[in-house]
């Protein structure tokens, strides 16, 4: 019997994961931004550190994808889960986020989805995401009157996060029709 129970027991495979700068179709960010830059939707973002816009307009296309690298190691297990900073003065506009198939995706690197562009950090299924995964889109003393719509946020602790220096926050600020999914806050 133990030789029967012994044979149908599975070892996984060990699959190394993948640098997911070298995927095609990935472009890592892990510098803050300071020139005006478009994020286009056929490319996946995946940020591999906290990243600020600042004195710059960070225009993302409807469809566009961002996943940001979980910061798990041995040496440091409770690391800080990175985020997208927007500073004051600097600008975030979404481009043509209205159809369901458009919505830009905020999601963790460790979502293998369809949805979220597949397997992007190349290590199969032996990572799963979670919640709080990354921090949060971070928006300081925002006073834009561009509107914050039509996003989705997954696997985040924050999800987006209108800090503001001084209250009320004023009532040009458009949020409307984002979902928050997995995540520990919207």
């Amino acid at each position: 019997i133990s030789l029967m129970l012994a044979s149908l027991w599975v070892f996984p495979s060990s699959v190394k994961a993948a640098d997911p700068c070298t995927t095609p179709g990935v472009v890592c960010v892990s510098t803050s931004i300071s020139s005006s830059i478009t994020w286009t939707s056929d490319n996946i973002y995946y940020l591999k550190s906290d990243v600020t816009v600042s004195n710059a307009t960070l225009t993302i296309q409807g469809g566009t994808i961002v996943k940001f690298d979980y910061p798990y190691s041995a040496t440091s297990p409770n690391a800080t889960p990175y985020s997208l900073i927007i500073k004051n003065g600097a600008g975030l506009v979404f481009q043509n986020t209205n159809a369901t198939d458009k919505r830009v995706m905020f999601t963790s690197g460790r979502d293998d989805s369809p949805e979220a562009g597949g397997d992007t950090n190349g290590d199969a299924n032996q990572t799963l995401p979670g919640y709080g995964d990354w921090k949060g889109l971070i928006l300081e003393d925002w006073v834009s009157t561009t509107p914050i719509e039509n996003l989705t946020f997954r696997y985040s602790k924050e999800g987006l996060n209108l800090k503001a220096s001084l209250l009320p926050i004023p009532n040009s600020v458009v949020v409307q029709n984002n979902g928050f999914y997995q995540s520990l806050c919207g």
